[in-house]
């Protein structure tokens, strides 16, 4: 509904597609690179204030970590230098697929293990919670699992009480 500004470049889903085919073709997209010549291009197609936010996001798309990189591939080297934030934001994510509804198979139990043991008290107790309204089964299986030597169960009992479990 605003006037336009002249000489200043507007995106469009026409603009957009363009820039994808541009820098396929070019393959200036490599996960977590960004350069001058994404960003120049990128602001040739769709104005300066998509480019500049687009050319974040290239920087930070390796950080973006789905449900099945945790689950299926057990990938926690992408998750190893997360702050609190984005291990909420990640439980939050599972929370909204409703991925724990179904019975986990021992694989995936074993992957959500792993990443649980990585979690901050917080976010552990917050999916934890998520995990318990979904199926039974799985809460069971990651209250019984042990990962590199470490127990769920005792990472739980050190959460709730401060304290790291007696080892007698």
């Amino acid at each position: 509904m605003d006037d336009f500004e002249p000489n200043k470049v507007y995106p469009s889903r026409r603009s957009w597609d363009r820039l994808n085919q541009t820098l396929v073709q070019a393959d200036l997209l490599r996960e977590g690179e960004s350069s001058s010549a994404v960003f120049n291009v990128a602001a040739s197609f769709v104005g300066f204030e998509a480019a500049v936010t687009f050319n974040d996001f290239v920087k930070e798309y390796s950080r973006q970590v789905s449900i099945t990189d945790i689950l299926d591939d057990g990938a926690l080297d992408k998750v190893a230098d997360f702050g609190i934030n984005d291990h909420s934001a990640l439980v939050d994510k599972f929370d909204k697929s409703e991925v724990f509804k179904a019975e986990l198979k021992s694989e995936q139990v074993h992957n959500l293990a792993g990443y649980f043991l990585t979690l901050p008290s917080e976010v552990a107790m917050k999916l934890w919670t998520v995990l318990g309204s979904g199926d039974v089964a799985n809460v069971t299986g990651l209250h019984q699992s042990v990962v590199n030597g470490k127990a769920v169960s005792a990472y739980i009992v050190e959460l709730l009480t401060g304290n790291a479990p007696d080892s007698k």
